[in-house]
C-alpha cells in the first residue's frame, strides 16, 4: 500500500482534493508510476530533465515494418477494419475514421499498398509525461537530415515512425543527441 497524504486547495477544496502519492511503485517492475485515479492526481513518474534525457537516450526497432490504415479509405470495408484492428500496435479516432498502425504484411494481405512504410522506433528513455523540449529535440535532428517522423507518445515510452528506407539515418540522427 502506497503513503500518501491529501491537500486541500483553496476555497474550492470541499470539491477537489489532491492525493499525493508516494513509494509506490509497479508489481511488474518495481519502478515507480503515476496514476490518476478519480479526479485525483498521483505523482508522476520518468524523467523531466531534458539534459538528462538526451544524455541517456538510445534507440531501439521493431522487427517488421509497419504502415498506417484508415477507416476513411474508400477500398477498404468495414469488416477487413475490424480484422485488421486486430493486428493494430496503435490507433487514433480522427474526425475522418478510425487510423490504425499495423504492420504491412498485414494491410497487403487485406489488398492495399501502403503511401507510407515506417520502420517503428522506440526511444529509450522513461520520460514523463510533462516532460518539455525531448519530441522537440529529436525532431529537430531529425528534420536536419530531412527524415519525417511520425511520434507516438506512450506511457513509458515515445515510438517513431520513420520512412523504412532512412532507419539507420534516423537512428543515427537521434543517438548523437546524447553527445
Amino acid at each position: 500500500m502506497a503513503a500518501s497524504r491529501t491537500r486541500w486547495i483553496g476555497w474550492w477544496g470541499r470539491l477537489l482534493s489532491i492525493t499525493l502519492l508516494t513509494e509506490w511503485r509497479s508489481p511488474w517492475t518495481r519502478q515507480p508510476r503515476s496514476v490518476i485515479v478519480a479526479g485525483n492526481v498521483r505523482s508522476m513518474s520518468g524523467e523531466t530533465d531534458l539534459r538528462v534525457m538526451l544524455a541517456s537516450v538510445k534507440v531501439s526497432r521493431r522487427d517488421d515494418w509497419y504502415c498506417f490504415v484508415t477507416s476513411a479509405a474508400a477500398e477498404i470495408s468495414e469488416s477487413e477494419m475490424a480484422t485488421l484492428s486486430e493486428w493494430a500496435e496503435a490507433t487514433v479516432r480522427e474526425a475522418e475514421g478510425l487510423s490504425l498502425v499495423v504492420p504491412v504484411e498485414r494491410a497487403r494481405a487485406h489488398g492495399l499498398e501502403p503511401e507510407f512504410i515506417a520502420a517503428w522506433l522506440t526511444l529509450e528513455v522513461h520520460s514523463s509525461l510533462a516532460a518539455v523540449g525531448l519530441t522537440a529535440a529529436f525532431s529537430r535532428a531529425l528534420a536536419d537530415q530531412g527524415i519525417s517522423c511520425n511520434v507516438i507518445a506512450g506511457f513509458h515510452h515515445d515510438h517513431l515512425l520513420v520512412p523504412a528506407d532512412r532507419c539507420d539515418a534516423a537512428v543515427a540522427a537521434i543517438e548523437r543527441l546524447a553527445g
